[in-house]
């Protein structure tokens, strides 16, 4: 149990952060190549997945105040060698070896950093294992200075065979992604091309409008209470509903004027057209989506929520050019913004003059 913690820790903080930096991963594509596929956006999600494991399974578990106790270094090669032979010599299995299986999972905890460096950001052989070295070195560098001289001394040995472990899985995992996914240089796509709007684009829409509007909502409620606790202690749940209503307020008025959700804008997708005053249809919009959708998690209208967020995912495939059921109540279309950015703009009144 104590080499899964390390990794449910890092699946349970990498989800959390992963969502975090979600919508400036996808503006950081979108603006750099025009779109972003489910490769990449699984790509980064992976790649801050295995910085926090990497930083949990070689820093945790911290010692308790009064219980460091100080790790021997060895610079010795091979040693993991002796080690499982004494295993052997004690009566342990080969598999069964503790040094074995420290040394296999050394191995395997570089893997990922080889077939991501290769299969997401297309780098060559010399390049990865130069890094994945470089990222060993740099952990056990933490390790020998005990998270550099935080502690009195190193709590984790240095190891200088897991280095060589290290550079091992870097390299089987370069060589996973090359027979997987054979890298072959291209020309790089022109941002400013447009792209159809797929279910996949509004789908991801959807998810960035949520993480914006929720996530700041629930960042600023907390924030409130706080503050509410700070000036009043005597206060109970004062301030819960401070956040969601600037960030909603903050939300429509973006979409008012722009055209697009938060979401929407991130990737480069925009409302057209709408029933009598633009800015109503906008309004309209948005109160039929994530504003609706987020208004009633608020006042805990959970199951009406899940109704709304079911039938809009369906809408999606239901209606003409994937506009959704938003824009499908307020009369929009929904397009790529560099099709034609005159698609936004409100029609000038022509005045004849004599």
């Amino acid at each position: 149990m104590d080499r899964l913690t390390p990794g449910i820790l890092a699946l349970v903080l990498g989800g959390v952060l992963a969502a975090a930096v979600l919508v400036p991963a996808v503006v950081l594509e979108i603006r750099r190549r025009g779109t972003i596929g489910p490769a990449r956006l699984v790509g980064w999600s992976s790649l801050l997945v295995y910085g926090i494991a990497l930083l949990a399974y070689t820093l945790l578990p911290l010692p308790a105040p009064g219980e460091l106790v100080c790790a021997p270094a060895n610079l010795h090669s091979f040693q993991f060698l002796e080690s499982i032979g004494a295993d052997r010599i004690a009566g342990s299995s080969l598999i069964g070896s503790a040094a074995l299986q420290q040394y296999a999972l050394n191995v395997l905890l570089f893997v990922p950093l080889g077939f991501l460096l290769r299969a997401h950001f297309g780098q060559g052989l010399v390049f990865t294992m130069f890094t994945g070295l470089a990222v060993s070195m740099a952990v056990e560098a933490t390790q020998a200075t005990g998270v550099w001289w935080v502690y009195d001394c190193a709590y984790r040995v240095f190891d200088v065979d897991d280095l060589a472990a290290n550079g091992l899985g870097v390299l089987l995992g370069s060589l996973l992604a090359w027979m997987l996914l054979p890298y072959r240089r291209s020309t790089a796509p022109d941002p400013a091309a447009p792209r159809p709007v797929t279910a996949g684009r509004r789908f991801l829409g959807m998810a960035l409008d949520w993480v914006i509007v929720g996530g700041l909502g629930a960042v600023l409620d907390l924030a409130a209470m706080l503050a509410v606790r700070l000036i009043r202690p005597e206060a109970t749940g004062a301030g819960w509903w401070l956040g969601d209503a600037i960030v909603l307020v903050a939300a429509a008025i973006w979409t008012i004027r722009r055209g697009s959700t938060p979401g929407e804008t991130a990737l480069l997708l925009v409302g057209t057209g709408g029933r009598g005053r633009r800015r109503l249809s906008r309004l309209v919009r948005f109160a039929a989506g994530v504003g609706g959708f987020q208004l009633l998690l608020v006042v805990d209208a959970d199951w009406a929520a899940v109704l709304v967020g079911l039938v809009s995912v369906g809408a999606v495939f239901a209606t003409r050019d994937r506009r959704g059921l938003a824009a499908l109540v307020a009369g929009m279309g929904v397009a790529d913004a560099r099709t034609a950015p005159v698609a936004t703009a409100a029609p000038e009144r022509v005045h004849a003059t004599v």
